[in-house]
């Protein structure tokens, strides 16, 4: 776990609370920089010194980017190459201008069978290499590691070893959903979400949708693992539970989302009416009906712009850097799955049609 994400969780804010604090205390509230700073001292974070942006986006770098198949395969549908692609506009509008250039790799299986990117690699033609869908099955990012060159992993935390990363913060993103909620006057709020113990992602977003609801007095309604949710019959179960318990209000990833507001609609069950659906990462989507999804999104270009700016740092620190780790602010993106409770009588519920 970085230290900045250390420190957030000691003093109980977002990761792009900390990254604020650091760079523009003005712009925090006196009695959270305290916070903050109280916590830095505890967990001993000391924040490195930071060049200006103009000197650093006038060094010129050689950068390799690899994304592999498993950043694609993620989800059943292809909207993930739209989100690498918006990743890697980041990084072009960041170098445009300068001596710098990209080369992109599109890895495959498995590292020992990518002939073509071990022989990029070791021809040392790159001062550093960013990968997009580091995953231990495939071993791009222990190779990666041993190589010695400056490397930046795309959305994923250093969990055993040390290297550098840009990620989202999905501590404050989960807070930012249940919030939206429960100032709609949602109240009983079901999660669908990753079973990933032990892994940063998950547990920041159960962290998040924890102290989010804690604040607010409440708890879970409903709490359901993805890893259960496979088959239509597994959709119709939770929808029926959605139900039986009285859930107003269901948070997931988009892409469940999306599913769910399909069998609520196939059972004629009303959405928002009914039951609001707010997701996390914002892919465009829309349910079949017509309407945007609610969800929570990040600047995805941003994320490019701040990898090529990391790996300059690591690249001319010759040694002195040894890793960085930042995370992406999020914010809410307001579409049509989601209804205000407030002021207005429960909706009348909509007979389950009997499964066929």
């Amino acid at each position: 776990m970085s230290s900045m994400v250390r420190v957030a969780r000691e003093a109980n804010v977002a990761v792009s609370t900390v990254s604020l604090t650091l760079n523009h205390r003005e712009r925090v509230k006196p009695e959270t920089r305290e916070r903050i700073e109280q916590a830095m001292k505890r967990v001993g974070y000391r924040p490195r010194e930071k060049k200006s942006a103009a000197r650093a986006k006038s060094s010129a770098i050689r950068v390799a980017l690899i994304y592999t198949l498993e950043s694609l395969n993620r989800v059943e549908d292809s909207t993930m190459t739209s989100y690498c692609r918006e990743i890697i506009s980041g990084m072009q509008d960041y170098m445009a201008g300068t001596s710098s250039f990209l080369s992109v790799f599109r890895g495959i299986d498995h590292v020992d069978h990518d002939v073509m990117v071990n022989e990029q690699i070791n021809s040392k033609e790159f001062d550093g290499v960013i990968l997009f869908g580091a995953d231990a099955r495939n071993g791009y990012l222990e190779r990666l590691q041993h190589t010695g060159l400056p490397m930046v992993a795309i959305n994923r935390l250093p969990e055993h070893g040390k290297f550098s990363c840009v990620t989202i913060d999905y501590y404050g993103g989960a807070q930012l959903a249940i919030n939206h909620l429960v100032k709609q006057g949602h109240r009983r709020i079901a999660s669908i979400m990753k079973d990933e113990s032990g892994k940063w992602i998950g547990e920041e977003i159960r962290h998040g949708v924890q102290n989010a609801l804690k604040s607010h007095g409440i708890e879970l309604a409903l709490d359901i693992p993805i890893q259960k949710l496979q088959t239509p019959a597994d959709f119709r179960s939770l929808c029926e539970q959605v139900r039986e318990r009285g859930v107003t209000a269901i948070f997931s990833g988009d892409h469940m989302a999306i599913r769910c507001a399909d069998m609520l609609a196939e059972m004629g069950i009303r959405v928002p009416e009914e039951v609001s659906l707010i997701g996390f990462d914002d892919r465009g989507f829309s349910t079949a009906s017509g309407l945007s999804l609610t969800t929570i999104g990040y600047d995805k270009r941003r994320m490019g712009r701040l990898s090529i700016r990391m790996l300059q740092g690591l690249s001319h620190s010759k040694g002195k850097l040894r890793w960085l780790c930042t995370a992406v602010s999020t914010y809410l993106v307001d579409g049509q799955t989601t209804a205000n409770l407030n002021g207005r009588p429960p909706a009348e519920p909509t007979a389950v049609a009997p499964q066929s």
